[in-house]
């Protein structure tokens, strides 16, 4: 095979050399690279039509077949299933290829004009609707990160940085191992805290179809704290005890038992709390007033929907099947609640006193749905309708 260095020029390559090329071809952005950063002018402009395939150059062509002259069926069936696969992908590798190079083709660098209009233009919507800028607070921002390992849980690898570089450094250092893939989101500067520390809500949703898109959400909720106050100087960046707050990290600070009051005088056992006592905290730091129930439930209702909503397209429907996820949010100093992440297979197991009485009940519940209902919407259970607990139904898609 040969590999082209410019639009028309090729040169030899051995097959192992070949085939370190193929490997490499398929890291995500190597080919957008390979467009941006090439010998066309220094005005980094691309050329109107998208250069020929890679795979050309790179991959070996198969060896002609002629199909017509194979005896036997089955044989025959293969090797044409095999051909309308190779024609596919190669269809399909063309069509992504010329609909990244027109993406990139469009790119230019921003003049001061259009630099000028994007910040009046964000200026402008940020005093009608805040959305994710509110994230910062309202003393600006301090420029935090939070950095996720995609493939890992139970808070392992997770960092806060305010550095660009040392983000990336991080990131660099982390691709070593089997994990390559990250998640960066902006870090809330300005949570509610609760005897100065951080915490998160642990919410239960269900979802027993995707076609229609069927979602339950639990009524009972449970809130995990950090084992240390809160702090963002850039010297406490790094200690997993003051910024997260999964029980299978807080459960090893040293200070994990310690008696800890809050503001209303309640003690915060073991790092978590009911979602009662998260109530009543809310109520007596607000004259009384019933913040939970009215600022945030029912945005994290919406929420859990949405954003269920917003994947649907991407997830594969079996039939009889069901899933529970695990929704962390954080509530910020205004009392907005904020979608942190979403978790497949939700710890289970009972870690505190507050987990002991929320997840045997739960799960019951989570049965009474799953099977008994089902099995009375499907015809095989007369009677009245089975109750459900604690769950309910937020959203029955068309």
């Amino acid at each position: 095979p040969t590999v082209g260095t410019g639009w028309e020029d090729q040169v030899p390559v051995r097959e192992l050399e070949w085939e370190v090329l193929r490997v490499a071809q398929e890291q995500a952005g190597a080919t957008r690279g390979n467009h941006l950063f090439s010998p066309w002018g220094n005005d980094a402009s691309l050329p109107s039509s998208p250069p020929r395939a890679l795979d050309h150059f790179l991959q070996p062509k198969p060896p002609a077949v002629n199909i017509r002259a194979i005896q036997g069926t089955q044989e025959r069936a293969k090797l044409l299933a095999e051909e309308r696969e190779r024609k596919r992908r190669a269809a399909a590798a063309v069509a992504a290829r010329e609909a990244m190079c027109k993406r990139v083709s469009e790119a230019g660098i921003l003049g001061e004009e259009t630099l000028r209009r994007i910040v009046h233009t964000l200026t402008a919507l940020s005093a009608v609707h805040r959305g994710q800028s509110a994230l910062n607070g309202r003393m600006g921002t301090k420029n935090l990160w939070i950095v996720k390992p995609s493939a890992k849980s139970r808070g392992r690898g997770i960092q806060t940085f305010r550095e660009i570089d040392r983000l990336m450094e991080y990131v660099e250092v982390g691709e070593k191992s089997s994990s390559a893939l990250w998640v960066v989101q902006k870090y809330m500067e300005n949570p509610l805290l609760i005897a100065k520390r951080k915490f998160d809500i642990r919410q239960w949703v269900l979802v027993t179809d995707w076609n229609p898109l069927t979602i339950y959400f639990y009524d009972e909720c449970y809130a995990r704290f950090s084992a240390e106050p809160y702090s963002d100087k850039d010297e406490d960046l790094d200690k997993a005890y003051v910024h997260l707050v999964n029980n299978s990290i807080t459960k090893y600070a040293e200070n994990f038992h310690d008696k800890v009051i809050a503001e209303n005088g309640v003690e915060i056992k073991d790092c978590m709390w009911n979602m009662s006592q998260l109530e009543e905290y809310l109520r007596h730091q607000n004259g009384g007033k019933e913040i939970f129930a009215t600022h945030c439930k029912q945005r994290m209702r919406d929420i859990a929907k949405y954003a269920l909503v917003c994947a649907q397209g991407q997830i594969e429907h079996r039939k009889n099947s069901w899933e529970l996820y695990g929704y962390d949010y954080m509530i910020d100093d205004e009392f907005r609640p904020w979608l942190i992440e979403i978790n497949s297979s939700p710890a289970c197991d009972y870690s505190t006193g507050v987990t002991e009485q929320f997840v045997p009940k739960a799960l019951s519940d989570v049965i009474k749905v799953a099977v008994d209902l089902r099995e009375w919407e499907n015809g095989g259970r007369e009677g009245a309708k089975p109750e459900i607990g604690g769950w309910e139904n937020i959203y029955k898609g068309i």
